[in-house]
């Protein structure tokens, strides 16, 4: 729970109720932690504030968040990277430091502290600057992840947690998903990496099926735009097939989730439903490849079976591999293992693609 959030329950409470929260409080507390914070100095009044007197503002982070700021507005701006009158030249390589020292700081402030939630905010906007310098240059680096010393699934991870530390919510559930479907990775990093990361802090049924509530809202959300790039082609085709990108991932994440509650029929509909190439012609050689791909990874035999046997009706042509697969399936009622490997020796084409 959130100090923000504690402090209204707070006020609802009568005098005697917070007398009896404070000791049940302090008889959970450890002799310790008891000393280490000088809890007996401030319940007997030495730590609390003068009756009228008001909180002094963290001087020290609001230095630090201007600072964030101002960085990431000069890192959009290229002033890392491009001659400017702003960063001078001898300072642009290290930026890397000044991220890495900023990300640093911010995680080292409580996330359930008052300056907590603003802290996660700067995180996550520090986090999407270093996704967008994977695709554009900001820096004199390709790599910027890499530069700033921190694995990119780490950073998620330690952003959703922030995130999620006050409780699970709509809000925050369709926030973590937003940042796990971007399409913007470093060399090391795929989708898949970062869809795990989150999907970790839903655990329980109520969570996913909140979670698939919230995916679909931000799938709703991310179709409006497709106006938006169907009308302007400043961006051309790399900006047209990052938010493709983006919208399958997001297909993705919410047909695992149902997976995940087996809810199979439910995953291959929506899969179905909304699977689509959006500018371009539609492809339902790769929309079979990859339904049948997410059925074998969740190793779902009669559905991955019966989606088949349809796309064969349909005169939908089977990569090599998925057409080992059906034969595998056929001869030993199961996926392949280390025992029964997959054979493409007896395949019609004779052809086989090695995936990536």
């Amino acid at each position: 729970m959130l100090i923000s959030e504690l402090k209204p329950l707070l006020k609802e409470r009568s005098k005697d109720d917070l007398e009896k929260t404070v000791i049940a409080l302090y008889k959970a507390m450890p002799k310790r932690l008891r000393e280490e914070k000088q809890v007996d100095l401030l319940i007997e009044g030495a730590g609390l504030l003068p009756a009228g007197a008001k909180e002094k503002p963290n001087a020290a982070f609001a230095d630090l968040q201007d600072q964030v700021n101002a960085f990431l507005e000069n890192a959009y701006q290229q002033n890392y990277m491009a001659p400017n009158q702003v960063i001078h030249k001898k300072d642009r390589p290290k930026w890397r430091f000044i991220a890495a020292a900023m990300i640093k700081d911010l995680s080292a402030v409580p996330a359930d502290s008052d300056d907590g939630r603003t802290a996660t905010d700067l995180l996550v906007k520090l986090y999407q600057m270093l996704c967008h310098a994977c695709h554009y240059y900001l820096f004199r680096s390709d790599d910027p992840f890499r530069s700033v010393g921190i694995v990119q699934t780490r950073f998620l991870d330690l952003i959703a947690s922030r995130i999620l530390l006050g409780g699970i919510s709509p809000e925050r559930v369709r926030l973590i998903l937003a940042l796990a479907v971007d399409d913007r990775h470093d060399r090391e990093t795929v989708f898949a990496d970062c869809m795990n990361t989150v999907l970790a802090y839903l655990k329980t049924p109520d969570s996913r099926q909140m979670a698939i509530g919230q995916g679909q809202i931000l799938l709703a959300e991310q179709l409006k735009k497709r106006v938006y790039y169907e009308k302007h082609d400043y961006y051309n085709r790399v900006s047209r097939y990052s938010f493709e990108q983006i919208v399958k991932n997001t297909v993705t994440i919410v047909c695992t989730l149902y997976l995940l509650l087996d809810q199979v029929d439910d995953a291959v509909r929506f899969f179905k439903d909304n699977t689509t190439e959006l500018f371009s012609k539609p492809d339902p050689v790769s929309k079979y490849r990859d339904l049948l791909g997410l059925l074998e990874k969740h190793v779902i035999r009669d559905a991955w079976l019966r989606e088949y046997a349809l796309a064969m009706q349909q005169g939908i042509a089977m990569i090599p591999r998925n057409e080992a697969l059906f034969q595998h399936l056929k001869k030993y009622g199961a996926f392949p293992d280390a025992d029964h490997p997959l054979d493409f020796n007896n395949l019609k084409s004779q052809v086989v693609y090695v995936l990536r």
